[in-house]
C-alpha cells in the first residue's frame, strides 16, 4: 500500500514540478508593431506684399521731345536685393513700344535681363510688364524702342546725358539679347521701374 501511495506522489510531482520551478510560460505570440507615426510638414506660404520703389527718370522739365525708333538706355541703381515687375515709358504720340532691363557693362548696356511683350501706347505714361526677374544691387539699365518712326519716346535734351542709343539698328521683335556698341546720347529719355524690394 505505502509502495503504491509513494509512486502515485512520485508520477503527480513529475507532472507538476516544472511548473512550480518555472511557472507558467509567457504569451510568446508576436506582438504587431505601432504603425509610423506622420510627421508634419510646414507649408511655406508666400505672400506677394512689397511695396513698390519707384527708380528712374519719371519727373518731367521744360523742353520734352520725342526721339526715333531706336534702341535707347538709361542707367538705375538698385541698391536692395528685390524684383522688377514692370517698366513705365513715356510718349509723346501713338506708336507701338517694347522695353527691358539690361545689365551693365563697364559703364554701359550689356545683356538682356528680362523684356516685355509689344504694346500699343498711347501719349503718356505707359505701363510694360516685364517677366519678373530678381535685381541684387547694382546697376541696370532701362531699355526701351518703338517699332517705326517716328519714334515718339519722350526724352529732354540734356549734354552730357547718361543716356546710351545703340549704335546700329536694333531688332524689335524681340529685343537683342546683347545690347551691343553705343553711344551716349544727349537726350534723357523718361523711363522708371516698379521694383519690389525684399
Amino acid at each position: 500500500m505505502k509502495a503504491r501511495l509513494r509512486a502515485a506522489l512520485g508520477i503527480f510531482f513529475a507532472g507538476v514540478l516544472p511548473f512550480l520551478i518555472l511557472g507558467c510560460p509567457e504569451n510568446t505570440s508576436p506582438t504587431t508593431p505601432p504603425g509610423p507615426t506622420a510627421t508634419p510638414t510646414a507649408t511655406l506660404t508666400i505672400t506677394p506684399l512689397c511695396t513698390p520703389i519707384l527708380r528712374g527718370n519719371a519727373t518731367f522739365t521744360p523742353g520734352v521731345s520725342g526721339i526715333s525708333s531706336r534702341l535707347f538706355a538709361i542707367p538705375c541703381t538698385i541698391t536692395t536685393t528685390g524684383y522688377v515687375r514692370a517698366l513705365y515709358v513715356n510718349h509723346v504720340n501713338v506708336n507701338e513700344v517694347r522695353g527691358g532691363i539690361y545689365s551693365d557693362s563697364a559703364s554701359a548696356p550689356g545683356t538682356l535681363i528680362t523684356e516685355s511683350a509689344a504694346i500699343p501706347v498711347v501719349v503718356g505714361w505707359n505701363r510694360l510688364d516685364l517677366v519678373p526677374a530678381e535685381l541684387g544691387p547694382g546697376v541696370y539699365w532701362l531699355a526701351a524702342m518703338t517699332r517705326n518712326n517716328p519714334g515718339g519716346l519722350r526724352s529732354r535734351a540734356i549734354l552730357d546725358s547718361e543716356a546710351r542709343a545703340r549704335d546700329s539698328n536694333s531688332p524689335f521683335d524681340p529685343l537683342p539679347t546683347d545690347f551691343g556698341s553705343s553711344h551716349q546720347y544727349n537726350a534723357q529719355p523718361y523711363f522708371y521701374i516698379e521694383y519690389c524690394s525684399y
